[in-house]
């Protein structure tokens, strides 16, 4: 069986897979480059509403992201491009 899922926005898609992924309490690694909007929808909708740990990484070396991933990890998220305005 395949799953499918379409959506009007990139802001659309993107919530609907975070949360199709992080449960209450996961611990999430973000790219410390990511948009503005994404970080607010971060602390507002998986830190606020779900009690997720976000932690904003370096990712100019893929060491600094390994050592911020545990077991407790259930997201790695980057924006390619990263912001425009850092």
């Amino acid at each position: 069986m395949r799953n499918c899922s379409c959506s009007r926005s990139e802001w659309a898609a993107m919530a609907a897979t975070c949360l199709s992924v992080v449960e209450a309490r996961d611990h999430v690694v973000a790219f410390d480059g990511i948009y503005g909007g994404t970080r607010l929808l971060f602390e507002d909708l998986l830190v606020d509403s779900l009690d997720v740990t976000v932690e904003y990484v370096d990712a100019t070396e893929t060491a600094t992201v390994e050592a911020a991933v545990t077991d407790e990890t259930s997201l790695i998220y980057m924006e390619s491009p990263t912001n425009p305005l850092l």
